[in-house]
């Protein structure tokens, strides 16, 4: 097993790696997806989707509490045993490098809509290239900083989201629960998607020093997550009346609109530029996680060849599919709908079987006394 005695990550850095991954394009769409859904009631059901991330993560830890210093990819070797356990390894590795090449296309196709129409995608991704490089082929303690730093950096979002509560009608959130509560359980579904990220879990928790905290940095991580969402939603909400808010694809960006100072008028343009650096801890953490787990498989592969490689593909994939922001936003649900696998359903069953095998062996270790 891969000992991780070597690489440690701080419990901020465990807990901001989550955050980090959690918080991406859908802090731009989810208050319209909501609101188609579930009105001005779905911010009910972030809560109820936090609710549900921290259980998935909580199975997560339990089931790897049992071997603390072994990653996912360990796991799966040691459990299924050798080949059943390297096709499940490379499945997840596809999982990591599609899940980092589908936030890239997105936010590629966000800039292309709002900043450069003109510029070709290969063009921006290759602007993207080089800090990813730079960041991801350094490793585990690499993204670790780069989270805690980003975080800091992304705070100044909630001051620019008080901005438009000076033009906020809170009537509009009023009554609550107005259509019963099967569109707030429907429009959970959504919220689930953006709270994809707490899987690396499954990677990052033997690197943490004190395991012994792993259980309050995962509460913390979705903690933060769901009042990130919470906040942004009950803004927007407030700002637009529920059909309003369906006329704008990105709402966030357009709430940021009514931002006005002498000397510069377009604020959701700067803030996109700036936002652009906050989603990136989503694709540089999944890219690390994808050039980790290919050094487990193949020992003697280079992080920092494995790197270039996805690269060139994620180039190569720019030039060859030309794909629309409809593609894109398809690719993304895809995605998505894998992540539900993996995040939600994968942990409950990985921590049944473990408890079925352990259970097993006790009775045969009985059995034989």
């Amino acid at each position: 097993m891969q000992k991780s005695k070597s690489i440690q990550i701080t419990w901020l850095q465990f807990v901001l790696l989550i955050h980090g991954t959690q918080v991406g394009v859908g802090f731009l769409t989810l208050p319209r997806e909501l609101a188609k859904v579930a009105g001005t009631d779905g911010w009910i059901s972030i809560i109820l989707g936090g609710v549900l991330s921290v259980v998935a993560s909580l199975f997560i830890i339990h089931a790897m509490k049992r071997q603390p210093e072994a990653t996912l990819f360990d796991l799966f070797n040691h459990y299924f045993g050798k080949w059943v356990g390297k096709t499940a390894s490379v499945i997840f590795l596809f999982y990591l490098i599609g899940g980092s090449l589908a936030i890239i296309f997105s936010i590629v196709s966000i800039l292309r809509i709002w900043l450069m129409p003109k510029t070709p995608d290969f063009m921006l991704i290759l602007l993207l290239a080089v800090p990813t490089y730079m960041i991801v082929h350094h490793g585990i303690k690499m993204i670790g900083r780069y989270a805690e730093l980003i975080f800091y950096f992304s705070l100044w979002i909630i001051i620019l989201l008080a901005f438009p509560l000076n033009h906020s009608h809170w009537l509009y959130l009023l009554p609550f629960i107005k259509e019963g509560w099967m569109p707030i359980l429907s429009a959970t579904r959504l919220t689930i998607l953006s709270y994809l990220g707490f899987e690396i879990t499954f990677i990052l928790y033997p690197f943490l020093m004190n395991k012994k905290k792993a259980v309050s940095a995962v509460i913390v991580a979705n903690t933060l997550t769901m009042l990130f969402y919470i906040l942004t939603t009950l803004v927007c909400f407030s700002y637009f009346s529920s059909l309003e808010i369906l006329q704008y694809t990105w709402p966030t960006l357009s709430l940021l609109k009514v931002i006005r100072v002498q000397f510069l008028d377009r604020w959701d343009v700067i803030f996109l530029a700036m936002y652009m650096i906050v989603i990136s801890v989503t694709w540089i953490v999944y890219m690390s996680l994808a050039v980790f787990g290919v050094k487990q498989l193949i020992p003697k592969s280079k992080p920092s060849i494995t790197t270039v490689v996805i690269l060139l593909i994620t180039l190569a994939l720019s030039l060859v599919l030309d794909l629309s922001h409809t593609q894109v936003t398809q690719m993304t649900r895809t995605m998505s709908n894998i992540g539900i696998v993996i995040a939600y359903v994968f942990p409950l069953c990985l921590w049944g079987y473990v408890k079925l095998l352990e259970g097993i062996r006790r009775n045969h270790g009985g059995d034989s006394s």
